[in-house]
Parts: structure tokens; C-alpha cells; sequence
């Protein structure tokens, strides 16, 4: 309670980070054992595998966009909250069928739900800061920590609950925990009063009761057709993904430009640009450092973990993958607090640098950390010339450090500066941004060095040279927006500084 008070922290924010903490559990939980169950129980060839789970992803990028505008003009924010957490459970209990049929349902439902939660979420923590509040960077840097460790505790969780008690007590157990999420959302209406509570728009005042729902169900109808599409010829996630980011783009623009805020619309679409950047880097460090890791990196304690319990992970061959993402979780929650306290103090000095100058830093420290791995190759020490661990370790604290610099300021941002009517379509919007990030890093792949994606067949220097070009694009794109903050600085003078 004192920490919340020194920090200025609103009392709505507690329960949303906690509520942030079992979603992201429960999503990255079922992500990790729905692939090991397609492999094993249902013996789906892992080629196949790989294309369901890349239009599983599809769905989890696109649904937050579809939440979020419902949130905005049809149900609020509280009561879609709500409704997403008991389409995860409607999800779970059909993945406990072990029916084919329903299993395949049952995720696509699963991970509807949870992205139109995650979206809702974003918004309502962005609603219950007041405007003027100068420490929502703090609280969007706690997000991201407890982002982060459903992250890290998510697939331990589930690899453990399938391990110890079989898929259908894993279901049944994940399905208690969205409920304790519901719980807890119900809990919290007081604190949370009218924020997010009825519609923001004056849109859903057109349509009855019924009609609001025959129009959910058909947003539900179109989303699982393009779903299905998608799980039988996958290709089109490259078409279809950056399309619906760019009538996402031209909706917004409409929107910013009918509310006469073209400064925020500026600002925003500017660190658009940089974000997606980011994340495609960020995207390739993660792919191709767990080859790296896997191939060349003396890391006998990751490649050969002796309990039972990640066997299945191991079978699933993407150890080295799960073990970058919960180290650079692990990164997040140790950085969070020395963040929060630099937000924090320069906030009441009065010294807050405006988000491009953030920004602009994260990317350098990005880019020091892909030069990081670059220069691993001089740093042969191991057996049989492997790198040593900490090379791998140095460079992604590096890219965490960028990561903190970027994500949660981008979102306090635009939650800052987004009309509450649009908030929780922007927020999707912005989530989207993510898959358009994936099919750049993917279409960009020749540049990088395509070769690269067969891994065992790689050498250290093929590698390096790869790390070294994100490293040079990450840092290329620091010093771009380090020379362009002089000339954008008044777009956003209107945001308090444009923290």
C-alpha cells in the first residue's frame, strides 16, 4: 500500500496486473502443450504442426483488434473482459474432450479469447490513469513484468500439469485459473467505477440487446472462417496479416485526423515505424540465437536438462527457443524495479525525456546487443570451439534493456494520447503491428541471410555475420530517430511532455 502511494499508482492498476499474470500464463501455457500434444497424442507430423500453430498465432495477433473495437463501441471494456475470460474457459473445456474435432475448436476459441483479453486489458490499465498522472510509464513498466512472468510461468506450468496429471487435468487446472482471473475482475469493479464499464462511443446506443449480439456472432463467424482458411493454406498469412494492418492504419488515421489530434496521429505513426523495427530484430534474435544457442554455444546444462519434466519440450525441439524467451523474462522482472525508479524520479524532477528519446535508446541498446553476439566468434573458449554461455547471456540483457525502453513506453503513449472511444481498437492495432513485424523479419530473411533458417547446416561465422547486420539496423535506426527528435519534437509537445 506505501509503495502504491509513493508511486502514485492507481488502486484499479493492482488487480489488472495480477489479472495480466494468469492470462499470459494460461495462453503461453497452452501454446507450449498443444504443440507437444499434436506431435504425440494426435501424431500430427511436426511440419504440419508448425503451420497450425503459425495460424494459431495468426488469430491470437488479429483477435486483440477485434476485442478491442467491440470494447470500445459495443459491450465496454469490463463486461468484454469478462466475456473473453469465458470464451477461454468455453476453450479449455473443449480441449479436455481429447476430441479431434473439438480440440481444434477449442484452441481457436482458446486464443480468441485470450487475445480480445490481453487487448481489454492494455485499455483499461491506459483508462484508470488520469491523463495528467505523470508516472503511467511506471505502471505500463510493472505491465510488462507481469507480462513477463505469466511468460516464464506459463509453459513450466503446463509442460508440468501434462507431465504429473495428463491433459485433462491440465485443462481442468488452467480453466480454474481463468476463473480466479474472473473472480478477481468482478472483485475490482469498485476500484475500476466507470472506467471501460458502458461503450465509449455513441455507436452501440444504434443496436439493441439482440442485435449486439447477432453482430458479436458474426464477427465470431467471420474470424473462425478466416481461421480455418488459414490452418489450410497458410501462405496467405503473408497477404492477409499486413492488409488488415494497413486498413487498420487508414481507419485510425481517419479517426486521429475527424478528432483534430494530427499531432498525437504524427507521433503515434512515427513510433509505429520504430516499433516494428524493433520487434523484426527483435524477432530475429530470438529465431536465430536459438539455433546459435543450440548449435554452437557450450551450454551443456540447457541442451541436456535431466528432469522428466522437459522432456516433452525437448521433444517438441524448441528447448533453446522456450529457454531465450524465459531468460529475457527472467531479464524483464530484475530490470522492472530499476526502471520503474528512473520513471519515477525523473518524473518528479521534471526531467522526463519524451517517448522518441526513449525509444531511440532502446534501439541502441538492441543494437549493442545483436553486436554483442556479432563479436561472439572472438570469444572461442569452450570445448570444440563452441561460444561460452555468457556471450548469449550479455547480448540479450543488452536487448531486454531495449525491450524496457520500447514496448511499455510505446503503450503508455499511445494509452496517453488515444481518445477513450478508440483506445481499445488502437490497442489492437497496435498488438497487430507484431504479426506485420513477423511477415517483415520473414520477407526481409535474404538480407539477413536466409541460409541461416537451416541452423545445423550454419557455421559460427555465418551467424555473426547475421547478428552483425540486425546489430547495424537497430543502431542505423537509433541514430534515424535520434536526428529526427529535433524536427518531431512539437508532435508531442500536446501529451506532457509526450511521456
Amino acid at each position: 500500500m506505501r509503495l502504491r502511494q509513493k508511486i502514485n499508482f492507481p488502486a484499479a492498476a493492482t488487480p489488472l496486473l495480477w489479472m495480466t499474470l494468469m492470462e499470459r500464463a494460461v495462453f503461453y501455457g497452452v501454446r507450449v502443450a498443444i504443440g507437444v500434444y499434436m506431435l504425440h497424442a494426435l501424431s500430427i507430423p511436426s511440419r504440419e504442426v508448425l503451420e497450425i500453430m503459425a495460424a494459431f498465432t495468426a488469430l491470437h495477433f488479429l483477435a486483440p483488434m477485434i476485442g478491442g473495437w467491440l470494447g470500445d463501441h459495443i459491450y465496454g471494456t469490463q463486461r468484454i473482459l469478462f466475456l473473453s475470460g469465458v470464451m477461454m474457459i468455453v476453450g479449455l473445456g473443449m480441449l479436455a474432450l481429447e476430441n479431434h474435432l473439438f480440440f481444434f475448436v477449442g484452441a481457436g476459441v482458446l486464443l480468441l479469447g485470450s487475445g480480445m483479453f490481453y487487448a481489454n486489458v492494455i485499455t483499461l490499465l491506459g483508462k484508470v490513469y488520469p491523463k495528467e498522472n505523470d508516472n503511467r510509464d511506471v505502471g505500463f513498466t510493472y505491465f510488462k513484468m507481469f507480462s513477463n512472468l505469466g511468460v516464464i510461468l506459463g509453459p513450466i506450468m503446463g509442460v508440468l500439469m501434462v507431465s504429473l496429471f495428463g491433459w485433462v487435468v491440465f485443462c481442468i487446472l488452467f480453466m480454474l485459473v481463468v476463473v480466479m482471473c474472473l473472480i478477481s475482475l468482478t472483485a475490482s469493479r469498485v476500484s475500476f467505477g466507470y472506467h471501460g464499464l458502458t461503450p465509449s462511443s455513441n455507436f452501440a446506443a444504434k443496436f439493441t440487446g439482440v442485435q449486439s449480439r447477432i453482430l458479436f456472432a458474426a464477427f465470431m463467424a467471420i474470424v473462425i472462417a478466416t481461421f480455418s482458411f488459414l490452418l489450410f493454406d497458410n501462405e496467405w498469412v503473408g497477404v492477409l496479416v499486413p492488409s488488415i494492418s494497413l486498413i487498420g492504419l487508414f481507419y485510425l488515421t481517419s479517426q486521429y485526423l475527424a478528432a483534430d489530434q494530427a499531432n498525437a496521429l504524427k507521433g503515434s505513426l512515427l513510433l509505429m515505424v520504430f516499433y516494428v523495427g524493433f520487434l523484426m530484430t527483435y524477432f530475429y534474435a530470438v529465431s536465430y540465437a536459438s539455433a546459435f544457442l543450440e548449435h554452437h554455444v557450450e551450454a551443456p546444462f540447457v541442451k541436456h536438462w535431466g528432469t522428466g519434466i522437459f522432456n516433452a519440450i525437448e521433444k517438441y525441439k524448441d528447448l533453446t527457443s522456450a529457454m531465450l524467451i524465459i531468460l529475457n523474462g527472467v531479464f524483464v522482472v530484475l530490470l522492472t524495479p530499476v526502471f520503474a525508479g528512473i520513471w519515477r524520479r525523473l518524473g518528479q524532477k521534471n526531467k522526463m525525456p519524451i517517448a522518441p528519446v526513449k525509444v531511440a535508446w532502446g534501439l541502441a541498446f538492441a543494437g549493442l546487443g545483436f553486436s554483442f553476439l556479432a563479436l561472439s566468434r572472438y570469444g572461442l573458449m569452450g570445448y570444440g570451439g563452441l561460444v561460452p554461455l555468457v556471450w548469449v547471456f550479455v547480448a540479450f540483457f543488452f536487448i531486454t534493456v531495449g525491450e524496457m525502453l520500447i514496448l511499455p513506453i510505446v503503450l503508455a503513449y499511445v494509452t496517453r494520447v488515444t481518445p477513450h472511444g478508440m483506445m481499445g481498437a488502437t490497442v489492437g492495432f497496435w498488438v497487430l503491428l507484431g504479426a506485420l513485424a513477423v511477415w517483415l523479419h520473414k520477407k526481409m530473411g535474404r538480407f539477413f541471410g536466409t541460409d541461416l533458417l537451416s541452423g545445423k547446416m550454419c557455421t559460427i561465422d555465418q551467424f555473426c555475420d547475421t547478428f552483425s547486420r540486425m546489430g547495424w539496423v537497430a543502431l542505423g535506426l537509433a541514430v534515424l530517430l535520434m536526428l529526427t527528435i529535433p524536427m518531431v519534437r512539437p508532435w508531442f509537445s500536446h501529451s506532457k511532455k509526450g511521456r
